[in-house]
């Protein structure tokens, strides 16, 4: 059969959307968290006046994700004009760093999601100068630098240590390429797992420690999501 969709061998082909979960279900409300946990594709930076005349579109370049079956959902993302952390331009403008997590455990003893009540997440945004991400970035490039040569994952065995996360997510959007990988604890690759709890660690201590503290305020961060499905949407922004 020949039709608008191509060549096929079955008498009718459709195209279907899945319907949308249910209000009050478990299934909708998971997918409510893991897109805001995962968070959005870009975000526009304003730090005063100047900044509305200017290109301020930061973009998603690196996003870790950690989730602890039952438990947690966590992730570390890191947002930048450029994909490179060596900037071609005289002046690189800094950095959006972004953590969030979800306790799991806690929904699932407080079933919110009966009320239509909102995953109760935590998350911190911060934008900062290039200057106060200098022990972050020296990671990131570590982490690169295994990324690019390939990860090769092997069996775990009974005596390697046991991660505290059951499925590792790793993002990275370089000028050249794009990484997206993924795995669960049954595997693994101790040099990566390594590197991304250093990148994870100190993204956390660089936006909850002094340096954060000290860095100026900015007028608007303005998240910015792909098109998300219809339950998401109607969720984030009702």
């Amino acid at each position: 059969m020949l039709d608008a969709y191509g060549r096929s061998n079955a008498k009718t082909v459709k195209n279907l959307r899945r319907p949308m979960s249910r209000s009050h279900t478990l299934q909708r409300f998971q997918s409510i968290a893991w897109a805001f946990v995962e968070g959005p594709s870009n975000i526009y930076v304003r730090r005063d006046a100047e900044d509305y005349k200017r290109d301020m579109d930061f973009e998603l370049i690196l996003r870790i994700v950690m989730l602890t079956a039952n438990e947690r959902l966590a992730s570390w993302s890191v947002y930048s004009p450029e994909r490179e952390w060596e900037s071609e331009t005289e002046e690189h403008r800094g950095y959006v760093l972004r953590y969030s997590s979800w306790d799991i455990q806690s929904a699932l003893t407080n079933r919110p999601w009966k009320n239509e009540d909102a995953p109760q997440l935590s998350t911190v945004i911060w934008y900062l100068a290039d200057k106060e991400c200098n022990q972050l970035v020296q990671y990131c490039k570590a982490l690169d630098s295994l990324l690019i040569k390939g990860v090769s994952l092997e069996p775990r065995t009974k005596d390697d240590a046991v991660p505290s996360w059951d499925r590792l997510f790793v993002f990275r959007s370089l000028d050249s390429i794009q990484i997206d990988i993924r795995w669960d604890s049954i595997y693994s690759n101790f040099a990566v797992e390594k590197t991304v709890l250093d990148v994870s660690k100190t993204l956390e201590e660089t936006v909850g420690g002094g340096n954060a503290s000290s860095a100026p305020s900015v007028d608007l961060l303005e998240m910015v999501y792909d098109p998300l499905s219809q339950e998401v949407e109607e969720f984030l922004y009702k």
